[in-house]
Parts: structure tokens; sequence; C-alpha cells
């Protein structure tokens, strides 16, 4: 297993190894979403800590709500990030996110 450091990103895109579908509401992927991102921010790749996990950590959609609310519960457009990432990206859309990526095959 490789080791990671901050801001050692990979060189590839993230490539989804869980296609869960079917929740109606996007907190229910969260565990699907905590070993997805190995249990990491997205952005910063900071590590979850025992005994602070829903608080030090969020869901967050790379197409917020208020630009697509048809995307809100969908898995591809989920991501597991730390509270400060979330609150500094705020409702902005992720920059470099294409706007219709791949769906993983169910």
């Amino acid at each position: 297993m490789e080791r990671l450091t901050v801001f050692d990103y990979p060189q590839t895109a993230h490539a989804r190894r869980h296609g869960p579908f079917g929740y109606q509401h996007y907190a229910s992927y969260r565990d699907w979403l905590r070993d997805e991102f190995s249990f990491r921010c997205v952005y910063c790749l900071m590590r979850e800590l025992w005994g602070q996990r829903l608080a030090a950590f969020h869901i967050d959609h790379l197409v917020p709500q208020a630009h697509d609310a048809t995307k809100a519960a969908d898995y591809d457009n989920l991501v597991y990030v730390c509270a400060s990432c979330n609150a500094v990206k705020g409702g902005a859309p992720v920059p470099d996110h294409p706007p219709h990526a791949p769906a993983v095959s169910r």
C-alpha cells in the first residue's frame, strides 16, 4: 500500500469502485463514500480520526444541489470531504469536474 502525504495527489483520475444506487437521500451513501475515498477528504486528503467522523466529515456534491437538484442523491455526484474544505467550497461547483462524467456500470 502506498503512503500518501499532504498534497501527494494521484496522477490519474479517480475511478469509482462502488456503484450503489436507489437511496432516497444522499446521507445514506456515507459509508459507501467513506470506503470509496479511503476515509480521506477528497480535497485536502486529511484522514478521518476515530470518534470525529460525523462532526468532522461531510458529503459534498460536485454539482451543487442548487445547480441541479436531480443529482442530489446521485452517487457519482457525491464525495467525502472534511468540514473545513466543505465550508470553503460552499455552493460552488468543482471547476474541473466534467459535466457528463461516465456513470459506473451497475
